[in-house]
């Protein structure tokens, strides 16, 4: 089916009202979906996430609480270390998260120890805290502060909390068990699915549902996610698919742990995240599929009803286009096509009529004035080459306007036998590959002694790297030829005539510019076609006979390119002749000629 039949647009526009809307609302549906599903997996996640970081704050405020009562105790560093390991003792009972309780004295040294180990407190050995951060943070700070969570010698993960005691006379110190969170993150992968684990600002794990995970110290700086936590990204610009520590891929989320730079990360595996999503897509999409084929089908049935009479007259037209006349259309519709049918065989009758006087004018022209106006230049150029030192020099300007005036005439009749053979479809260009640059060149120097006797100037813009094209040499140098006289005749003396050389996509464009008389707007198309001469006299618009620029764009068409004007009154004119740079972009020569007579 051709493109530009009108079955072809019937049958292409009852597709696309058909699909178009279909899956345009098949599209909103499955995005609109995806993004309500993804929005729900983040609300959830986020939300976990949130629960998760809000109790190891609570649990944080707890711990930094019973701290500051206890550290709060008059006279806690002047003590006796009996008394102080007694108060280290009632701490360790009343929090049992903390593992050790340690009391140091305004240098650092510690004073009293105790750790917790199976409901025991054992004292411990007395060392000197004097440049650890948990005594000159404290110390510095004036109230509690934490540490960067670490690992034991039991591979367990702690971190210290320490506050300064009365009048900073000293420091308590707890060391902190971080077990505990533990059974948050397992609680919900067991009741949600879900994974969720915390990490701390290093990317080391703290609480994971598989605890051989946190005692082996895994690291789990190398994943995306974790990355952007440490970046500053968490929340909604976290959210995303990402691929986990078993390198599957993975709706995860990462929100931060209030006043610690720790991450809470939940993560769902992303098959179990969009499989409501995917299975409303396959409804969505086999719904949709089967009643567009039906609408289709029902569409394309009537398409066929309306486009087949259609089919039979476009058939007599390209008979008509082709010379075949005598037409007969068996078209009988009752409305408006089988009156058309009658007019086109009306038509036809006229047409040729038309076409016997049209053929008698052009054997006129051939043999009635290329023969004497053969005899004429003939003569001229006798003269010119033996008399030429007899005769005076007026008779030498007088021949040679007349060689000038031949030449024209001779290129007005040529042209007319070759726009009447481009629409007959009997001129076929002789393809070659050729040099478009030299040939703008050439064709430039051709008209440079013209030029500069009339007081012109040309330049030239030439890229010299185009390539090759495949056209009729001979035909498309008569059109920059004829561009390029145009350009001449409309320029007024000192003024510019530029042609310029260039690549553009896959075409090459040849171009003639000029600063001269200009073309009004409403003419800029008419210019192109046959015998308006003295309509473009009296308008002043480019002519020489009438028929050079309807050559020029017949000729450029019919090597599949178009050809272009661009003009101001008064600013001079700008032709362009588009030309495709690859044989393979360009019609049969056949259809052309048909599509050119159309």
């Amino acid at each position: 089916m051709n493109k530009k039949s009108l079955a072809f647009k019937f049958t292409v526009f009852a597709v696309l009202a058909v699909v178009g809307p279909a899956a345009a609302i098949a599209i909103s549906l499955i995005l609109t979906g995806r993004k309500a599903l993804t929005d729900s997996i983040y609300i959830q996640q986020s939300q976990t996430a949130q629960r998760i970081a809000n109790r190891v704050s609570i649990h944080l405020d707890n711990v930094h609480s019973v701290l500051s009562i206890a550290s709060k105790e008059p006279g806690l560093s002047a003590m006796r270390p009996a008394r102080q390991e007694e108060s280290l003792r009632r701490l360790l009972r009343w929090q049992p998260t903390f593992k050790e309780a340690i009391l140091l004295n305004a240098f650092g040294m510690e004073t009293a120890k105790l750790v917790s180990q199976d409901n025991k407190f054992v004292p411990g050995r007395l060392i000197s805290r004097k440049s650890r951060p948990e005594f000159q943070d404290a110390m510095a700070e004036g109230l509690a502060v934490a540490s960067e969570p670490f690992f034991g010698g039991d591979r367990m993960p702690y971190f210290f909390v320490s506050c300064p005691t009365y009048g900073r006379r000293g420091v308590l110190v707890v060391k902190v068990r971080l077990d505990s969170l533990w059974d948050v993150v397992k609680q919900i992968a067991d009741h949600q699915g879900d994974t969720a684990y915390i990490i701390d600002s290093k990317g080391y794990l703290l609480a994971h549902p598989v605890p051989e995970k946190v005692l082996s110290h895994t690291n789990m700086d190398g994943l995306s996610l974790v990355k952007a936590f440490k970046s500053g990204r968490t929340g909604r610009s976290s959210f995303g698919v990402h691929e986990n520590d078993v390198h599957e891929n993975v709706v995860s989320v990462v929100e931060a742990v209030p006043n610690l730079d720790w991450g809470v990360v939940v993560e769902t595996p992303e098959s179990k995240a969009y499989a409501p999503i995917r299975t409303m897509e396959k409804a969505v999409i086999k719904w949709t599929a089967i009643s567009m084929c039906i609408i289709l089908a029902l569409a394309l049935w009537r398409v066929r009803q309306i486009v087949k009479p259609v089919e039979l007259l476009e058939e007599g037209a390209r008979k008509i286009a082709h010379g075949h006349l005598d037409l007969d259309l068996d078209i009988h519709t009752g409305d408006e096509l089988e009156h058309l049918a009658g007019s086109f065989k009306q038509m036809a009758g006229s047409l040729k009529q038309l076409e016997d006087l049209r053929r008698d004018l052009i054997s006129m022209i051939v043999h009635d004035l290329k023969s004497p106006l053969s005899a004429i230049m003939s003569s001229i150029d006798y003269i010119e080459q033996n008399e030429h030192d007899k005769i005076s020099d007026t008779s030498k300007r007088i021949l040679s306007l007349s060689r000038k005036s031949s030449d024209e005439l001779l290129q007005m009749i040529q042209n007319m036998l070759d726009v009447a053979k481009m629409e007959e479809g009997k001129l076929s260009p002789r393809l070659e590959k050729i040099n478009p640059a030299q040939m703008m060149e050439e064709c430039a120097e051709n008209f440079r002694l013209q030029i500069e006797k009339e007081s012109k100037q040309l330049i030239k813009n030439i890229d010299e790297g185009v390539h090759k094209i495949a056209v009729d040499g001979p035909m498309i140098k008569r059109v920059i030829t004829n561009l390029l006289s145009n350009a001449i005749r409309h320029t007024r003396p000192k003024g510019l005539i530029t042609v310029e050389c260039r690549s553009v996509e896959n075409f090459v464009e040849l171009v003639v510019m000029d600063n001269g008389e200009g073309i009004s707007p409403e003419y800029k198309e008419k210019i192109f076609d046959k015998f308006v001469q003295a309509e473009r006299k009296r308008v002043r618009v480019r002519s020489g006979t009438g028929l050079g620029l309807t050559f020029c764009k017949m000729a450029v068409e019919l090597h599949g390119g178009q050809i272009r004007v661009e003009s101001e009154p008064g600013k001079g004119s700008t032709f362009i002749v588009r030309l495709p740079s690859r044989s393979g972009k360009r019609q049969e020569t056949e259809k052309n000629l048909a599509e050119t007579a159309a």
